[in-house]
């Protein structure tokens, strides 16, 4: 018996949290073939354009009003797949799930759930070394990285 396995598209989702006012790292790698141009749209819950990435450039001009200089993308890293974007100053209202469609031949997309866990904690002395939002990045690390490994599993 053989079985074979085709895979036309890839989905995942990820899950991050962050507390209000937060600098947020929102992961969206893509582990194909890049071609010479391509499309990256990411929509927010309600499907508002938080940001485009079009023919290798960022499209800032339909993005909505409520993402209006709060996204970074890493434009020096769109040809290692990488359209991961930083949403800067967490509101409440940004909680919920954020899609990044790739659209490169196979039609990708990932899925992102930002979970917002109100104010951050006071703390009574601060603690030596990086600040709090790298621990953040770390496990959002882990977890697309777990994402890629069961992705690149099915294709085994």
């Amino acid at each position: 018996m053989i079985l074979v396995y085709s895979l036309n598209s890839v989905s995942c989702e990820t899950e991050v949290q962050a507390y209000i006012r937060d600098n947020v790292l929102l992961p969206c790698i893509y582990d194909g073939t890049l071609p010479d141009s391509f499309n990256i749209y990411w929509r927010d819950k309600s499907n508002n354009k938080v940001l485009d990435i079009k023919n290798k450039a960022e499209n800032l001009q339909t993005q909505h009003k409520n993402f209006k200089g709060r996204v970074e993308s890493f434009s020096d890293q769109y040809v290692k797949g990488n359209f991961s974007i930083i949403l800067r100053d967490v509101k409440q209202e940004d909680a919920g799930g954020y899609e990044c469609n790739i659209r490169i031949g196979d039609g990708s997309q990932q899925t992102v759930r930002l979970n917002i866990t109100g104010d951050r904690p006071k703390a009574a002395t601060t603690p030596p070394g990086p600040a709090g939002g790298a621990a953040a990045v770390t496990q959002t690390s882990i977890q697309l990285l777990l994402c890629l490994c069961s992705s690149l599993s099915l294709l085994l």
